[in-house]
């Protein structure tokens, strides 16, 4: 996934520090619905956020921030995609279970078997 490919508000979203994303494409479209649903959060110019890493750890997705004043509800929308994760496979986007085998992974059937 390319960060072009997410940076959808950059006047709200500040990605100038997150220099690669750590998960698959699988769920580029989920970290988009994130950002739409951050950037009405961001009430003036002179606020934004900036993303400083998104990855993948133990299965699910993880977004690092920091912002100039802190918000709950963008706590809260962070914490629930992170959760939506969990059921939508890191590679192709469908339907998923967490799988191990030696590192977990949010994997669909089709994706775990391609990968063994």
């Amino acid at each position: 996934m390319n960060i072009n490919d997410i940076d959808i508000y950059p006047d709200k979203i500040n990605l100038n520090d997150l220099h690669y994303i750590e998960c698959g494409d699988g769920w580029k479209d989920l970290i988009i619905d994130l950002f739409s649903e951050i950037a009405p959060q961001i009430s003036t110019k002179k606020e934004s956020i900036k993303i400083l890493q998104i990855k993948e750890k133990y299965g699910q997705l993880r977004v690092y921030f920091s912002s100039d004043k802190y918000n709950e509800n963008i706590n809260n929308i962070i914490y629930k995609y992170e959760n939506l994760s969990k059921k939508i496979c890191e590679l192709c986007g469908d339907k998923s279970t967490i799988v191990t085998s030696g590192w977990i992974k949010n994997l669909c059937n089709s994706c775990y078997t391609n990968s063994k």
